[in-house]
């Protein structure tokens, strides 16, 4: 039987990669790459393991290299968009994102992506716009939802919270984000008897979350149930 030196470079360096041992996996991506240094995927794996170790600028070089050997792979330019991110180059990583709508003009996740980078860059608006574009690819997805809501909450607006996170609640209910988003916005609105049966909920799931126990003390302080917050 034959042996690929490229792909049991690339097995082991991935191998490597996923235990977060990245001097063991950057030593065989650098294997794989001296073997094939045109090859795309190499060349983002490479990208990627540099970014993890911290080496942001020649991680860039190489997620950059992937995309320019296969412009028209979008998981390589996805990376290039994460490395860029992580770099804080907002406006390269946005001009990424919109090469990939260009194309799949409903993908979801450029969309929160965008969300996310335009909130990194505090455009509240722009995030605001991603991330109901990503909630319209994926009306499940609750990621957005909870981002669009934790927006409401800053903004005093914590009816328009309470809209987003209902229709998330049931499906994410083991989701302690999902909780804590819904308690802010009830202390907001002072509905103290929704407050206390909403934390109460979240006690009863997650016994040990002292934030869920500070909500739940918090109402029945309010109400009269007891002497101390």
């Amino acid at each position: 039987m034959t042996s690929d030196p490229l792909k049991d470079a690339l097995k082991r360096g991935l191998h490597f990669h996923k235990l977060a041992r990245l001097d063991e996996a950057l030593t065989w991506y650098r294997a794989a790459i001296a073997i094939s240094p045109d090859d795309a995927e190499v060349n983002s794996l490479l990208g990627l393991a540099l970014l993890h170790a911290a080496r942001g600028e020649e991680g860039i070089a190489h997620l950059h290299r992937a995309v320019e050997l296969e412009p028209d792979q979008i998981p390589f330019r996805f990376n290039l968009v994460q490395g860029l991110q992580q770099t804080r180059a907002y406006d390269r990583a946005m001009a990424e994102l919109g090469v990939i709508l260009i194309r799949e003009p409903s993908n979801f996740l450029a969309w929160e992506l965008a969300g996310d980078i335009a909130r990194a860059k505090e455009d509240r608006d722009g995030a605001r716009v991603a991330w109901n574009r990503a909630r319209l690819a994926d009306p499940t997805a609750t990621g957005p939802a909870l981002k669009l809501a934790t927006l409401e909450i800053e903004r005093s607006q914590f009816d328009a919270a309470l809209v987003l996170l209902d229709p998330i609640a049931t499906a994410a209910a083991a989701n302690e984000e999902v909780y804590d988003l819904w308690c802010q916005a009830l202390t907001g609105l002072k509905d103290w008897r929704a407050l206390r049966a909403t934390a109460s909920s979240w006690v009863g799931g997650h016994p040990e979350s002292p934030v869920a126990r500070r909500c739940l003390h918090r109402a029945e302080f309010e109400l009269g149930l007891r002497r101390e917050p």
